[in-house]
Order: structure tokens, then sequence, then C-alpha cells
């Protein structure tokens, strides 16, 4: 999983603790690039991408080759987000999420 520069540390490391793997926009180097470039990235590498950026929504629909795009809202709770992650992560596989949207 591939994560924006919105989500939080807090949310990071709590996926991380429950044996999600989860590559940071700082931790790939990637900070302050444009939504389209970190779209790109999570793809290119096979990363679902985990956001609270609703211009990733358009983006998602409209280059629907990516790995699939978990969006969450600005005003959900750091432990909401990590049982949502985990709750569509247990229940979709790689290929279901392929092209998708879930919400969070």
């Amino acid at each position: 999983m591939f994560t924006d520069e919105q989500i939080l540390n807090a949310v990071i490391l709590g996926l991380r603790q429950r044996g999600v793997e989860v590559l940071s926009t700082p931790d790939a180097g990637r900070d302050g690039l444009a939504d389209k470039s970190h779209l790109i990235f999570a793809r290119e590498n096979g990363y679902v991408l985990l956001t609270q950026d609703r211009d990733f929504l358009t983006l998602a629909a409209t280059m629907t080759d990516h790995f699939g795009t978990l969006y969450v809202p600005q005003s959900t709770s750091i432990g909401d987000i990590i049982r949502g992650v985990l709750l569509v992560t247990g229940v979709l596989t790689d290929d279901e999420m392929k092209g998708r949207v879930e919400y969070i």
C-alpha cells in the first residue's frame, strides 16, 4: 500500500503494526509531487493507494488501470481508518482491487 501525503504517521504505524506493508510518500521521497504522479507511481509499483485527497477520486476514475484506491474522508478517526483498511484488504483480493475505488 502506498499512502499520499495526507495520511498521518499514526495510521501508517498502526497499519504496519498489524502486518500491512505500507510505503508512505515521504519514505518514497515523493513529497510535494503532483497527485497524478503519485497515482502513476502506485500503479507502476503495484500499490493500492490510500488517500484522504478527493482529487484522487477523479484521477482514479480517468486512469482505471491502477491497482486500487482507498479513499478516506478527512474527518475519519485514526482507528476507523486502520479498521477500514484491514477490512477492505481482508475481503478483496489484489485482483479485485484493480481499477476500483473503495470508500472507508
